[in-house]
């Protein structure tokens, strides 16, 4: 209640000042599409590299070290991230998970959150395989997800595929998706397809997933990850929409802030009703 008339921006402000309340935990019970091939879900709790699903738990390296976890900072929805903020901070996960699953020609869907500090090409998002021959005497190569020359190229599959946006901030949250369905390879950013390009993956089997550097710790990103999914099937556009819409924003203000809004302005009284 104010004995003056707020003006259009203050009623504006006052509006905005309560946000809606997020509406997934960043370690669901029920973990989304989980059974539509998820294979291991990574939520980043307390800097840990635990596997939310119990079998794959990975192992968190600083500086080149391996660590109980690794540094925090907030998830777009308040959580717990995983930070990378020094050279050899990285995530491991175990060989068994992608060995025979998501190797060879097998369908994968891969999705992660992430922030990006700093722009440095060929720094990865995530890498597993490895470049050889098969027992079949077919050429192997890995599967990434890596930064381009350039600031908004992504590099997946030896295609570079150029995000656009007035303005992009790369240090903000945003969500990118790769899923192979045998046959097509799509890039997902924010929850819409990007590309689609025809592609005969054989991913070596030698090496397992590494996230946020290539294994040992080389072309380490600068930034932090979180929510990390990964699939034995290619999910589709809708699911994509969906995996990226069930992170929402943290609130940005108590609905009972210390510093009552326009205070100076008039205002009388403030009952913001806690505990009823």
């Amino acid at each position: 209640l104010y004995d003056t008339a707020l003006n259009s921006y203050s009623i504006e402000v006052l509006y905005g000042s309560v946000t809606e309340a997020p509406t997934a935990s960043p370690a669901p019970t029920s973990h989304w599409f989980e059974g539509s091939g998820l294979l291991a879900y990574y939520p980043f709790d307390k800097g840990n590299a635990t596997d939310a699903l119990g079998a794959n738990d990975g192992s968190a390296h600083r500086g080149y070290e391996i660590s109980t976890h690794l540094r925090v900072v907030d998830g777009k929805d308040g959580g717990d991230a995983a930070r990378l903020a020094s050279a050899g901070d990285y995530v491991t996960l175990p060989h068994a998970l992608t060995d025979g699953a998501i190797t060879g020609d097998n369908a994968r869907t891969i999705c992660l959150w992430a922030q990006i500090d700093t722009w440095r090409e060929d720094d990865v998002l995530f890498q597993y395989g490895s470049s050889g021959t098969d027992a079949d005497g077919r050429t192997t190569s890995p599967f990434s997800l890596a930064l381009g020359r350039q600031e908004g190229q992504l590099v997946v599959d030896n295609a570079t595929i150029t995000v656009t946006g007035s303005n992009m901030a790369w240090d903000y949250w945003h969500h990118y998706c790769v899923t192979y369905d045998q046959l097509n390879v799509t890039f997902y950013f924010d929850g819409v397809a990007g590309a689609t390009w025809r592609s005969s993956l054989n991913t070596g089997k030698e090496t397992g997933v590494s996230l946020g550097s290539q294994q040992g710790g080389d072309y380490g990103l600068q930034g932090a990850l979180d929510e990390v999914y990964l699939y034995d099937t290619a999910l589709n556009s809708y699911s994509i929409e969906v995996l990226y819409g069930s992170v929402t924003e943290a609130p940005t203000a108590s609905p009972a802030p210390t510093s009552h809004w326009f205070e100076g302005s008039g205002l009388l009284a403030y009952y913001p009703f806690d505990k009823g």
